[in-house]
């Protein structure tokens, strides 16, 4: 049998070394995808042409393309008026954010690309959008039971549930990507409001189980958008009829990193409250309305929720500023084993830390300044402990603006819960209230005034936030 040489090297060179890349508006490069003819008819993508449906020339491209492959798009305004879907091991790539728009002429319940059952798939380099104002599309990237899907360099817009979901999905990742313009348009009253009605105007959501996963160097602008990133899992009533909920199926393993998020309507992060765990918030950015008077639902980084349920253990929440929040930091809903470490909280307009219900949870380091009410408020949190890790405790400090009399620093309330309470070595000074008010709870509460001078604040940005 003769085997030739160029056989004989496609034979020892891996799938993807062979991978070709394809313009989806050339005529020429499709006829070599679909194995057609120099004179076969073939239909191509049509930039700024809304007459016809760019979608089939997208999924029919995918359906011939092989692993490793790219398909690109050109600069210009690609119309869909259906959903695209994409395949394993495909890339599909336009020539820039600003430059290639991929848009759907449609609104309403459906989306605009979709990966279900697939693996190694990414979108680079596009606008992904709507046309259509009022409604927008309920996902513009929507993914389900996958692995290894990328999100890279995009702008996403006109969302109605969320930009990107992912929907049990092992390392679903975004990265520098813009989200804006939540359309959260509500069908049964004919209303648009993200703040009033539920599961609206998320800008990432991670749910029923994700593993691992990362968001990136992105940016959540509002104010339409309602949370920024959302880390869940699934919801089941059992027994049936019982009106109790369990949560089988929890995220985690999510990072979220180096993002930039402003003006959200309600949490910027948001620990769902459906047993999600081991995940990690880190060297984030987020700024609420600058206005001191605009007291909007606005909690940089929540953890649980009253109408869900708990968030799972092992969260860790550090190295993030949080400028002008409801509040910095929200643990309720019996959430425990928190790690609150590093993270610089200014101008909040309640709490810079609200621990309303928790268990066991952990500040260390954290420097909360200029707070309209207290530093720090722990209503309910057997467990709590407060002091240094490797710098020199938290700095509470310049909190209580609001009246000079009944707000402070550090305030925890005299419930037998909080008994065994741990607040020591910290610098809690030169708040307009009460320093430190630990009421009638006993505990270990000791070096807490390092007042004089007031230490330095911590670097900023924090060496670990050096991307």
């Amino acid at each position: 049998m003769h085997i030739s040489l160029a056989g004989a090297i496609a034979a020892l060179v891996p799938a993807a070394a062979l991978a070709a890349s394809y313009d989806l508006t050339s005529a020429t490069d499709l006829r070599v995808l679909h194995g057609l003819g120099p004179t076969d008819p073939v239909t191509v993508a049509t930039a700024n042409d809304a007459s016809d449906d760019d979608a089939t020339v997208i999924t029919d491209a995918m359906d011939a393309a092989s692993w490793g492959d790219v398909l690109t798009l050109p600069a210009g305004t690609f119309h869909l008026n259906t959903t695209a879907y994409l395949e394993s091991g495909i890339e599909l790539r336009g020539a820039g954010a600003t430059s290639t728009s991929v848009a759907a002429n449609f609104g309403g319940s459906s989306r605009l690309l979709e990966i279900r059952d697939e693996s190694g798939v990414t979108v680079s380099n596009m606008r992904l959008k709507s046309h259509n104002t009022t409604t927008g599309l309920d996902h513009i990237v929507y993914v389900r039971d996958s692995t290894n899907i990328d999100i890279e360099d995009c702008i996403i817009q006109r969302f109605r549930r969320a930009g990107v979901y992912f929907n049990e999905v092992t390392n679903g990742r975004v990265f520098d990507t813009w989200f804006k313009d939540a359309v959260c348009y509500d069908y049964d009253d004919n209303a648009i409001n993200c703040a009033a009605y539920g599961g609206l105007g998320y800008g990432i959501t991670y749910t029923n189980g994700c593993d691992t996963g990362r968001v990136d160097g992105c940016e959540f602008t509002g104010p339409e958008i309602r949370h920024g990133v959302v880390i869940q899992g699934s919801k089941e009533e059992y027994p049936a009829g019982s009106g109790q909920y369990i949560y089988p199926n929890p995220s985690h393993g999510i990072i979220v990193k180096y993002n930039y998020f402003e003006d959200n309507q309600q949490d910027s992060i948001d620990l769902h409250g459906y047993g999600e765990y081991d995940n990690r918030i880190e060297c984030n950015e987020i700024y609420g309305p600058s206005d001191p008077n605009r007291d909007v639902e606005g909690r940089g980084i929540g953890l649980g929720e009253y109408a869900h349920g708990s968030a799972g253990t092992g969260n860790r929440i550090q190295f993030n500023k949080i400028v002008n929040c409801r509040y910095g930091i929200h643990v309720l809903n019996d959430t425990g084993d928190v790690t609150i470490k590093y993270n610089l909280i200014i101008g909040s307009k309640r709490y810079g830390v609200y621990i309303q219900e928790g268990s066991n949870v952990e500040m260390r380091d954290n420097e909360i300044y200029d707070s309209r009410k207290w530093g720090v408020l722990v209503e309910d949190c057997p467990g709590f402990h407060m002091d240094n890790a490797s710098l020199s405790g938290n700095l509470i400090v310049n909190n209580g603006l609001k009246s000079a009399s009944a707000f402070g620093g550090v305030r925890i309330e005299s419930i037998a819960a909080n008994n065994g309470a741990i607040i020591r070595d910290n610098s809690i000074c030169s708040n307009q209230g009460t320093d430190l008010d630990t009421g009638t709870v006993t505990g270990t509460f000791t070096n807490n005034a390092n007042c004089s001078p007031i230490p330095s604040p911590y670097p900023d940005p924090p060496a670990n936030c050096t991307p």
